[in-house]
């Protein structure tokens, strides 16, 4: 029991408690600054070219195309992710039991959900975003993290599919085969491989019917929950937490390698989805640079993560604090900042100084959120969740997860 109550609290330990060295520090910068590209691309991209919920909350008045050039290729803070996920959650899940692996995924990802699409909700009634039917649906399928949209905001499309990477892992930890996780990746890397390969060929002939068709199926939301389209990026996670932290191997580098080369085709699909889709024409190889370059800085982060921790006790505060803002801040950014925008711009301020304003509060509110609001909400989530651990251990007695 105290090493189950130790697991839960992980999430919300108080800045001052003192950071074991397995906590990499690093890997929270690279997070911050995938949100941050994102958060980039909605404002100073996605906005302007696409006739959405974007442009929807922003009421037609926010576009800086200007800026096309530089935040474009912004979309790649997710691919970043979800190579964090896979690092991560094999890093956590290889000595949790079921239960404690549960509830520190549903300590981590419900309370800030719960908040931040509490927000957006607000906001987009206060505006008359949509009917309130269609707001009160769009927040109830966010907050149950429910596979398929529309949601309160379109920055929870990805959280199904984490989850989905999340229920693979929890499945093996519950039939006591955690081991199991290199096959896993394997897996998942090479049926992602076989369809973006399938994909690539494919787009030789755009006109085809055949290629219409893998279109239909990558490009699908089935695609992305059974990981078909990102799976390479949570195995290649997966293997450099293999290689990095557990066992160094030959094997293992050469996977990395093959699923870092399935990155950038994957990446490079996505240049062909936004041709074929919204008609916008994008060079593969500055999404590549980017991806490539975080992923350096994750190794390096791993590497010299010791030498970061003898470093001062605010330093080490600093990059926790911005792992904790990166989950707020991508999913209250998008509706709740491009309406702030709109609403500045209608009262006569400058698009720069709204666009500043917009970013500057999503900052402010992602630290208000993690650091307030979401310690006593996860608190209270863990201590809903902790009066089931006896049900749950029960059930798993009665109903042993059976290999045969």
């Amino acid at each position: 029991m105290q090493r189950l109550d130790c697991i839960a609290r992980r999430a919300y330990q108080p800045l001052n408690t003192p950071v074991k060295a397995k906590h990499i520090a690093g890997i929270d910068a690279v997070r911050l600054i995938a949100a941050v590209l994102v958060m980039l691309f909605h404002y100073g991209f996605w906005v302007g070219v696409h006739n959405g919920t974007s442009a929807k909350a922003s009421q037609g008045l926010i576009a800086f195309p200007e800026f096309y050039p530089y935040t474009q290729y912004g979309w790649i803070g997710v691919q970043v992710f979800f190579v964090i996920s896979g690092f991560v959650i094999a890093f956590s899940g290889e000595k949790a039991t079921a239960f404690s692996f549960l509830l520190a995924r549903l300590v981590r990802l419900l309370p800030a959900a719960l908040i931040c699409a509490s927000v957006t909700l607000a906001a987009a009634f206060i505006v008359h975003y949509a009917s309130y039917r269609e707001l009160t649906m769009a927040y109830l399928r966010s907050i149950l993290f429910l596979p398929f949209g529309p949601y309160i905001d379109d920055s929870y499309w990805t959280l199904a599919i984490e989850v989905a990477f999340y229920s693979m892992v929890f499945l093996m930890i519950s039939m006591g085969r955690f081991q199991w996780i290199k096959r896993l990746a394997i897996v998942l890397g090479l049926i992602s491989t076989m369809f973006l390969l399938t994909y690539l060929a494919a787009s030789t002939h755009p006109d085809g019917a055949f290629f219409n068709k893998v279109r239909y199926i990558l490009e699908s939301r089935v695609s992305d929950l059974l990981l078909v389209n990102h799976g390479c990026f949570f195995a290649l996670g997966i293997f450099l937490w293999l290689q990095l932290v557990k066992q160094s191997s030959w094997s293992n580098v050469v996977w990395c390698v093959l699923f870092t080369m399935v990155g950038c085709l994957q990446i490079y699909t996505v240049n062909l989805i936004f041709l074929y889709r919204f008609n916008i024409a994008q060079s593969a190889i500055v999404p590549c640079l980017i991806w490539l370059g975080s992923l350096t800085t994750i190794i390096l982060a791993v590497k010299f993560n010791e030498r970061v921790h003898q470093g001062p006790a605010w330093l080490i505060a600093s990059f926790r604090r911005m792992g904790l803002m990166t989950y707020p801040l991508y999913l209250i950014h998008q509706i709740v900042g491009l309406i702030m925008m709109a609403a500045l711009v209608k009262e006569g301020a400058h698009p720069y100084a709204a666009l500043t304003a917009s970013m500057g509060l999503a900052f402010v509110a992602s630290w208000g959120i993690c650091t307030y609001l979401e310690p006593p909400v996860g608190a209270a989530v863990k201590k809903l969740l902790l009066k089931f651990r006896d049900g749950f251990t029960a059930f798993r007695l009665k109903n042993p997860v059976s290999l045969s």
